[in-house]
C-alpha cells in the first residue's frame, strides 16, 4: 500500500486511479473498486459479495500475492500495459481472458511530435522520482556525452524528488545517499551547462513551463514502470519523447524514440554507457508500437483459484517466495529460484531487439572488489569495443548463469567476454558450454589482473 507520506509515486497512483475508474465508469457501468497500491477504499465502501475490479498497478506481483488476504469471493483484474498482463498470464498461469489492459490512449491520450534536431538548442527534460531505478546516473553520462563529445547544445532539467529505491540488477553495493552520489557525479564533471534538478511539480503544471525545444527523456528500468504518467503527460504535449524499451513503454501508440533495453543495463554504470547510449541515440529512428488487442471487460475469477495458484508460485518459489511478497527483490539474488525468476520477469518487460549484442560475464566484484584491481580495464575494453561496433552489451554475473533465458541470450550473442581470474576453473562446465556453442574467436578471456 502507498502513503504519500514515504512513497513518492503516490501523485502518479493517485493520478491513474481517478482516471482508469473513470472509464470503468463511463465504459463499462462499473463499480466496486479496490487498488492496493492506493488503499483509499475501505471495506465500508465496497461490496465484497459482489465481483470486485481489482486495479493492478505497479506492484502488481506483490497485490497478487495479498490478494488471499482480502475478504472477496470474486474478482475481474485489470492492469495498465500488456507487459504486466503477460507476466501475470504466464507466470501464475491465470486465464488470458481473466485480466484486461487499460488502453494507454483512454487514460491520456498523445498527438503527433516533430522529430529531434538536434543541430538545434535542446531542453531535454526528466520528470519523476529520482533513484537507480530510474537509470538517472547514466542519464546524465548521456546528456555529457552529447554536450562534450558531440558538441551538442542540450541541456538537462531533473525534475522530482529523490528517493532510496535501489534498482534491481545483480548484486548489492554499497553507496552512499543517491541524492549525494549524484550531486557528485554532475559536480565531477565538465559541462557546456550542468544539470539542474527542480522539484516535482503538480501532475498538470510541469509541461507548461518554459523550455527551449523541449524533449522527454526516460531511460527507466524500474520493475514498477507499467505505465509511465510523465511519460504520457509530455506526448500530450506534443513533446518528442525518448523512452526505455521497458515495460508500459511497449505500449506507446504515438511516434517516438526508443532506447533498447541491452543499451541500458549494465553491471556497471559508467561514462561509456552514456557514450554508448549518445552515440545510438543520434542515428536513432522514431517507431511506433501497433497494439492490435480488443479492449474488453475481463472474466471473473474465485477467490478461491487464485490460491491455488499463489500456493503453486511459492513452491516453485520457495524461500525466494518471502523476497517477491516483501518486494526485497535484491533478496531474490541469493537464490537460482530468485535468478531464474526475474529473468522470466524482464523477459515479459522487454521486446526482442533488432540490435546485436555481445555478453560479458563478471563475477561478483562488488562484494569483493579487493580481489579485482583491474575490473575498471576488462569492463571498459568490453564496453568500449560494443560502442565501436554499435552493438548492444549484456553483463551477467557468473551466479546468473544458472538461469535458463541468460543462456537463450548467451547463445544469440555475437562475442562472449569472460571477466573472471582462473576463468576455466572458475566456470568450470559453463566454460565448456561456451566453447561448444562458440568459435574459440568469438570467447575473450579478458586480463583481470593478478
Amino acid at each position: 500500500m502507498i502513503n504519500n507520506e514515504y512513497d513518492s509515486s503516490f501523485r502518479s497512483v493517485k493520478f491513474l486511479y481517478k482516471r482508469v475508474t473513470d472509464i470503468l465508469e463511463n465504459q463499462f457501468q462499473l463499480d466496486n473498486f479496490f487498488c492496493p497500491d492506493l488503499g483509499e477504499v475501505s471495506f465500508e465502501d465496497l461490496n465484497v459479495e459482489r465481483t470486485v475490479n481489482i486495479l493492478m498497478f505497479g506492484s502488481f506481483v506483490r497485490s497478487f500475492f495479498e490478494l488471499g488476504n482480502w475478504p472477496f469471493k470474486s474478482i475481474r483484474i485489470w492492469v495498465l500495459s500488456h507487459s504486466v498482463k503477460g507476466f501475470l498470464v504466464n507466470e501464475f498461469c491465470l486465464d488470458d481472458k481473466s485480466i484486461s489492459v487499460i488502453p494507454r490512449n483512454l487514460i491520456l491520450d498523445g498527438i503527433d511530435s516533430p522529430d529531434i534536431d538536434w543541430k538545434e538548442n535542446l531542453d531535454l527534460i526528466y520528470a519523476g522520482r529520482l533513484n537507480e531505478a530510474k537509470n538517472i546516473e547514466c542519464l546524465i553520462h548521456t546528456v555529457h556525452s552529447l554536450q562534450m563529445k558531440y558538441d551538442l547544445n542540450v541541456k538537462l532539467t531533473l525534475l522530482g524528488d529523490f528517493d532510496p529505491q535501489e534498482k534491481v540488477y545483480v548484486e548489492y553495493k554499497k553507496r552512499a545517499q543517491f541524492k549525494v552520489e549524484v550531486i557528485r557525479l554532475i559536480e565531477s564533471l565538465n559541462w557546456k551547462q550542468a544539470p539542474r534538478i527542480l522539484p516535482f511539480l503538480e501532475q498538470d503544471e510541469w509541461t507548461k513551463k518554459e523550455y527551449v525545444n523541449p524533449v522527454f527523456i526516460s531511460l527507466s528500468t524500474n520493475i514498477f514502470e507499467d505505465y509511465g504518467v510523465s511519460v504520457q503527460q509530455a506526448l500530450n504535449a506534443g513533446w518528442p519523447v525518448i523512452v526505455s524499451g521497458w515495460g508500459g513503454h511497449l505500449d506507446i501508440t504515438q511516434d517516438h524514440y526508443q532506447v533498447p533495453y541491452s543499451l541500458i543495463t549494465a553491471f556497471d554504470e559508467s561514462a561509456y554507457r552514456g557514450e554508448q547510449i549518445a552515440s545510438y541515440l543520434l542515428e536513432a529512428k522514431k517507431i511506433r508500437h501497433i497494439i492490435d488487442r480488443e479492449f474488453y471487460l475481463a472474466d471473473t475469477v474465485e477467490m478461491i483459484e487464485i490460491n491455488k495458484m499463489k500456493h503453486r508460485a511459492v513452491k516453485r518459489y520457495g524461500a525466494a517466495a518471502f523476497s517477491i511478497m516483501r518486494s526485497e527483490w535484491n533478496e531474490l539474488f541469493f537464490s537460482k529460484e530468485g535468478i531464474q525468476f526475474i529473468e522470466r520477469y524482464r523477459k515479459s518487460f522487454t521486446q526482442k531487439e533488432a540490435l546485436c549484442h555481445d555478453v560479458l560475464i563478471v563475477s561478483d566484484y562488488y562484494n569483493n572488489k579487493d580481489l579485482f584491481p583491474d575490473v575498471l580495464a576488462f569492463l571498459d575494453k568490453a564496453i568500449q569495443k560494443s560502442i565501436e561496433e554499435k552493438k548492444g552489451l549484456l553483463i551477467f554475473s557468473y551466479i546468473e548463469l544458472c538461469s535458463k533465458e541468460v543462456w537463450e541470450k548467451i547463445m544469440k550473442s555475437q562475442r562472449v567476454y569472460l571477466g573472471i581470474r582462473d576463468v576455466k576453473n572458475k566456470l568450470n562446465t559453463s566454460y565448456n558450454k561456451l566453447c561448444e556453442l562458440f568459435e574459440e574467436k568469438d570467447i575473450v578471456v579478458l586480463d583481470v589482473g593478478k
